[in-house]
């Protein structure tokens, strides 16, 4: 409840609706990953054969990925 002077207090909604729709795909995302952490072998065999290849591109990956991404990020900044 909200008060504004000397009005009825207002009700405010508990959740609102953009945090609701946060709630709402942060499930729907938690629900699909563990699915396919569960039943990802049944899709995909590469990552569950020991390969040394394999093994480095999981490992470095992402990282690289996630650094490429900042660099990017930086660079256009620094353009502002």
């Amino acid at each position: 409840m909200v008060g504004n002077g000397d009005k009825a207090p207002v009700m405010q909604d508990p959740l609102p609706e953009s945090d609701l729709a946060y709630f709402v795909r942060l499930t729907i995302i938690s629900i699909s990953g563990a699915a396919m952490v569960k039943y990802g072998s049944l899709i995909i065999n590469a990552p569950f054969h020991p390969d040394a290849g394999v093994a480095l591109a999981l490992v470095f990956g992402p990282p690289l990925i996630y650094s490429l991404i900042l660099f990017l990020d930086n660079q256009r900044l620094s353009k502002l």
